[in-house]
């Protein structure tokens, strides 16, 4: 089995997949302060490999990864990178995209060549893929809705 974790700023999701078939045969979510092995997430005795993607503050995943180190053999990281799969990743500095944004946009692509991922979580962002121009276009618009001063502070490409 693998357990695919995403570690938000204030809600973890889990899925619970098949190695072998790609079913998925559980998924939940916990709030980050509750979350326990054994009591939010499946038990770790089944699990293969682990695939994290974390935006939560470092500290939130070194104790993740290494707790579950201790109990499953292969946990891998996803970092934000200046390219991948063809997709080039438009940030000057490539870590500060959130890597959840950048798998999506990696997925898509792979999905369909061109795409717009949209994610809905703790703001609403957008980001375009062009097929067969592996250069992302992106708009990030803060939720709930910020000042324009703050908005300007997280992504000063974005136009007003």
């Amino acid at each position: 089995m693998i357990l695919d974790l995403d570690i938000g700023n204030t809600l973890s999701k889990w899925r619970l997949k098949d190695a072998e078939s790609s079913e998925i045969r559980s998924r939940g979510q916990c709030n980050l302060e509750e979350w326990r092995p054994g009591a939010d997430i499946p038990d770790l005795d089944v699990v293969e490999a682990v695939r994290i993607s974390s935006v939560a503050r470092a500290a939130v995943l070194e104790e993740t990864v290494a707790l579950l180190r201790r109990r499953v053999r292969h946990v891998h990281v996803a970092h934000s990178t200046q390219e991948a799969l063809g997709v080039v990743n438009g940030y000057e500095e490539p870590g500060r995209l959130g890597v959840d944004r950048w798998m999506g946009a990696l997925a898509g692509y792979q999905l369909a060549g061109g795409c717009c991922a949209v994610d809905c979580g703790s703001a609403i962002t957008i980001d375009f893929c062009a097929a067969r121009r592996p250069a992302p276009g992106w708009l990030y618009y803060p939720w709930p809705a910020a000042d324009e001063r703050e908005s300007e502070a997280w992504n000063p490409q974005c136009g007003h």
